[in-house]
């Protein structure tokens, strides 16, 4: 009786190379899983956490009147991975629900953006810059214009806020947002 329920057992399970077939697909997705999360160090998420967290505190133009703004732009001159782990998180359940939506794109095939985060200095000349609140990741990155800067103090991630680049655009920063940064004049 026992030995019937035994070849009944294993007459149920999947053949070998199906079972290895299987697990080997698990073990290759698992590492295109962990091997994305790999790419993007801990400073980039959370300066791309601080990016989406920005546009909730900056207010852009409506055009138009009665019209309300539909999507905020982040345009990102980074990296692939950058931009997929930002829409991951605009598309998460804190985000999800926002109105206007966050989307993020390459900054130089986004028609136009509200929000720019620059890495370097290529070719930024060819995009309209016009009421865009530009976004530099480090003090190194100099960018005549750039609105916010990120910097390192005591090993924390900070910003700064040029109150000359934000007065010379048409849009307005919460006051908590300004509570926040290291304020430049």
């Amino acid at each position: 009786m026992q030995s019937e329920n035994v070849s009944n057992l294993t007459a149920r399970l999947p053949p070998a190379n199906l079972l290895g077939y299987i697990v080997g697909l698990f073990l290759l997705l698992f590492s295109v899983v962990c091997n994305a999360s790999v790419t993007l160090s801990k400073e980039d998420k959370l300066k791309a956490a601080y990016l989406l967290n920005f546009t909730q505190f900056i207010e852009w133009p409506v055009v138009g009147e009665n019209q309300s703004l539909s999507s905020i732009r982040i345009c990102v001159e980074e990296s692939a991975e950058f931009i997929s782990f930002l829409s991951d998180m605009a598309k998460g359940p804190r985000f999800k629900k926002r109105e206007p939506k966050v989307e993020s794109l390459i900054w130089d095939t986004a028609s136009r953006c509200d929000l720019m985060y620059l890495t370097s200095l290529k070719n930024v000349d060819l995009v309209d810059l016009t009421n865009v609140v530009i976004v530099v990741n480090s003090r190194d990155t100099y960018f005549p214009g750039a609105t916010i800067v990120f910097y390192e103090d005591e090993k924390k991630l900070r910003f700064e806020i040029d109150l000359n680049c934000v007065y010379s655009l048409e849009v307005n920063f919460s006051s908590q947002l300004l509570k926040l940064a290291k304020i430049r004049k």
